[in-house]
């Protein structure tokens, strides 16, 4: 197993428990302090969370032969930032909705981006 695993599977963790979180109001309350206003909206981001928790997964699973997607996987929680950040400076979300989120996105990229394969 290469070294992209480790984040790999941390970034697939994480997005799971994401995906977890938000099929329930409480939680998403409780967690980011935001109050759920379309709950049609919150199923898709919790259904998007948990498949790409899935996908993720599996290519750390499988990191020598699929270890090679560490990149797209990357660009996909650098736009989960630029999104984030988006809706914090439209006002849609205050730093408590997206601050700790913000973080751990680019956290994971950089993570996944410096343990990726090269060659």
């Amino acid at each position: 197993m290469n070294k992209v695993a480790t984040p790999l599977k941390a970034a697939a963790i994480y997005n799971i428990l994401i995906g977890l979180i938000v099929l329930s109001p409480a939680l998403v309350r409780s967690v980011f302090g935001y109050e759920l206003k379309d709950p049609g909206a919150a199923l898709l981001v919790a259904i998007y969370g948990l498949s790409f928790g899935i996908v993720v997964w599996s290519i750390a699973a499988n990191s020598t032969k699929y270890g090679g997607l560490a990149g797209p996987v990357v660009v996909t929680f650098v736009l989960g930032v630029i999104m984030l950040l988006w809706g914090w400076f439209r006002g849609t979300y205050t730093v408590r909705n997206v601050g700790l989120p913000i973080v751990i996105n680019a956290a994971l990229a950089a993570w996944i981006w410096t343990s990726r394969p090269r060659g």
